[in-house]
């Protein structure tokens, strides 16, 4: 399950509510209708780690499928993603301590 990447790298690249813009922008730019699946980063432990990627920045990596369980919303992204989407306005927790 999960992208090209994901299945290269061994987890899936999740992105905290702050990184989700960047992440849209850097990666996802022109693909397509999107959808953001907002899960609680307390829920997916022990198997969610935070481990140094883009900029030397912790992004959550989850080293198990993700369960439709675990999905607390799933959120249509717009086209074009402006710089004030409210990602972290969701209802979901904000996730374990980095």
């Amino acid at each position: 399950m999960g992208s090209p990447d994901d299945r290269r790298d061994g987890f899936i690249h999740l992105s905290a509510a702050d990184q989700v813009g960047g992440t849209l922008r850097k990666h996802f730019t022109g693909g397509g209708p999107l959808f953001l699946l907002a899960a609680c980063a307390d829920e997916l432990l022990p198997h969610l780690v935070w481990e140094p990627s883009r900029g030397g920045k912790l992004f959550p990596h989850l080293y198990t499928p993700l369960r439709m369980q675990d999905v607390k919303a799933i959120i249509p992204i717009p086209d074009e993603v402006p710089d004030d989407f409210p990602f972290s306005a969701f209802p979901v927790a904000q996730g374990a301590s980095k």
